[in-house]
């Protein structure tokens, strides 16, 4: 890869993170290490280095923010990210028909 297309890269995931660019490249260069390693393909290894580099500052970024921020926005923020109440298991749904199995089953019996 070229120096250029690197930096454009870079520069990509530093833009779409808000990490400084010395994050993003350090980031990048790791995840392009560790991917090369076992790669038998090359084409699209940048492609995904720089995907696997995009999401760990984005986990990074989230797990720095919801740590060490007091701001009661991001603790509201967070905590609709929390999994909704289970659904009350006196109800069950009825179960859904397919109208369009009997029809299947009876084309590949040889009926028409």
């Amino acid at each position: 890869m070229r120096a250029q297309d690197e930096d454009q890269v870079v520069a990509s995931i530093s833009l779409k993170t808000g990490f400084p660019v010395e994050v993003a490249k350090e980031c990048y260069l790791a995840a392009l290490l560790e991917l090369s390693a076992d790669a038998r393909v090359h084409i699209y290894l940048s492609l995904f280095a720089a995907k696997r580099a995009v999401a760990l500052l984005r986990q990074a970024s989230f797990e720095w923010k919801s740590q060490s921020s007091p701001d009661p926005e991001t603790r509201r923020v967070a905590s609709r990210a929390a999994p909704a109440a289970a659904p009350d298991d006196s109800v069950t749904p009825p179960p859904r028909r397919r109208p369009h199995a009997a029809r299947a089953s009876q084309a590949f019996m040889g009926f028409s």
